[in-house]
């Protein structure tokens, strides 16, 4: 089996890669990965942001807080400064302020380095749904530390079901030398979450519109209204959720894999070719894209606090 889910593994930890401050699904990815370390018990050993703002520890800190994960390791890698975020500012806001002061956070690479020395071999997954540059930094730090800790990497990241040419947000917005070396260097195992696969799957929070204590709901709601002429519809595209969705899941209702690919990113582009031998792959859905995205807001709304 090419790959096995996080829910019938306990055993492996995530350390979760996001550039959570542009696009909102890394909210809702977030909360959705949290809900599902509690239903299935695996472990999250720590969150790496990656492009981060002032606001970024806060607002993490916060949705960490009210879904009963306050002691997460966070890491953050050097501030990026080329985006900036509709709802980072609103999700800060809402941590105490006495709480401010006492905000942890260590250095991407310290948080590597603490999670790859303290988990067991081949136990750690790795989810990226944002830049891959600390993730890159990381490995070629210590390479044969990195590639004995890690089994799987799931890449938010590429184009492969249409789109032939297309020049990917995550891998060429940011750091695009970090993400062409470690997709086509690295010699672990990585499956691909495409950028066509979350387009046309919405994650809907409007349900719960009305909880105003939530930050998930909160980052959502600042995000659609600041781009919706001042109404919010809390609706996003999916890439990020479905990601985490399928790490847990695997194949299955939803989703299927590939068969194995030899795969090459140049310039920003992927270029693949079937090969039974290769180790790369990527998520192809098996569901509609409505059903697919009220499971996934179904997920996160599920959790959120009342």
């Amino acid at each position: 089996m090419f790959y096995t889910p996080l829910k019938f593994t306990p055993e492996q930890s995530v350390l979760l890669e996001t550039d959570i401050c542009g696009d909102v699904d890394d909210a809702g990815a977030l909360a959705l990965l949290l809900a599902e370390a509690k239903r299935y018990g695996f472990k999250i050993a720590g969150i790496d942001i990656n492009c981060p703002e002032p606001e970024s520890v806060p607002a993490v800190t916060m949705i960490l807080r009210t879904r009963g994960f306050a002691d997460m390791p966070i890491g953050v890698s050097d501030p990026q400064k080329e985006i900036t975020s509709r709802y980072l500012s609103t999700v800060a806001a809402m941590l105490p302020e006495s709480e401010m002061d006492n905000l942890a956070s260590i250095p991407s690479a310290q948080l590597y380095r603490n999670v790859l020395e303290t988990v067991p071999d081949h136990s750690l997954t790795i989810i990226s749904i944002g830049f891959m540059q600390e993730m890159d930094k990381a490995w070629r730090a210590c390479p044969e530390l990195f590639e004995r800790k890690v089994s799987n990497v799931m890449i938010m990241g590429g184009s492969f079901l249409y789109k032939p040419g297309y020049r990917e947000f995550n891998i060429v917005r940011a750091h695009q030398p970090n993400s062409e070396d470690f997709i086509n260097n690295y010699p672990g195992k990585i499956i691909f979450i495409g950028f066509e696969l979350g387009c046309d799957i919405f994650t809907d929070l409007s349900p719960k519109a009305d909880n105003l204590r939530d930050p998930v709901i909160a980052a959502y709601r600042a995000y659609s209204a600041a781009g919706n002429n001042g109404v919010p519809n809390y609706r996003r595209c999916s890439w990020d959720p479905v990601t985490i969705d399928f790490t847990v899941h695997g194949e299955g209702y939803r989703y299927r894999l590939s068969p194995t690919v030899e795969l090459k990113v140049i310039d920003g582009v992927v270029h693949f070719q079937e090969n039974s031998a290769a180790n790369r792959a990527f998520v192809i859905p098996v569901q509609d894209n409505d059903t697919i995205g009220q499971y996934i807001s179904r997920q996160i709304l599920a959790d959120c606090p009342n």
